[in-house]
């Protein structure tokens, strides 16, 4: 993984709310990309702000998981350093990948020709999903 990581020329991690922040005195996403960024020496910048809180995605369903995420960030782009082409997205869970894309976007909004990829540290398996829907969800995720 680290290569992979090292083959983009800036990390951004996606915020979360001022009230989540000031409730544990840390980001869960911010503080290991500056420890990631530092070890291996990708810069990062968070070039995303949080526009809203929005509910807690784990306590909402799949759709309301999509319907929700819109609008809940905006993009950063004078952050973004101007040689910086391949961009990767850091969040804490995955779940259903609406907060990585609509991230995603609106980066693209900001400034256009780039190349974005995504991680998280961890991924959510759904409630109800079963074996099954979990085996189908790992190979979407691929």
């Amino acid at each position: 993984m680290g290569e992979w990581v090292r083959a983009h020329d800036l990390l951004v991690p996606v915020p979360i709310a001022k009230a989540a922040h000031w409730e544990r005195d840390f980001c869960p996403v911010t503080e290991p990309v500056r420890l990631l960024s530092k070890k291996i020496g990708v810069p990062w910048a968070p070039a995303l702000v949080k526009k809203r809180p929005g509910w807690s995605q784990h306590l909402r369903r799949r759709r309301e998981r999509k319907e929700g995420s819109e609008a809940r960030f905006s993009g950063r782009a004078e952050l973004l350093p101007v040689g910086a082409k391949k961009i990767l997205l850091v969040d804490d869970i995955l779940t259903t990948g609406s907060t990585l894309n609509q991230a995603a976007d609106l980066l693209r909004q900001a400034r256009g020709g780039l190349e974005i990829g995504g991680m998280a540290f961890g991924r959510t398996v759904l409630r109800g999903m079963g074996r099954e829907g979990v085996e189908r969800a790992a190979r979407i995720q691929k």
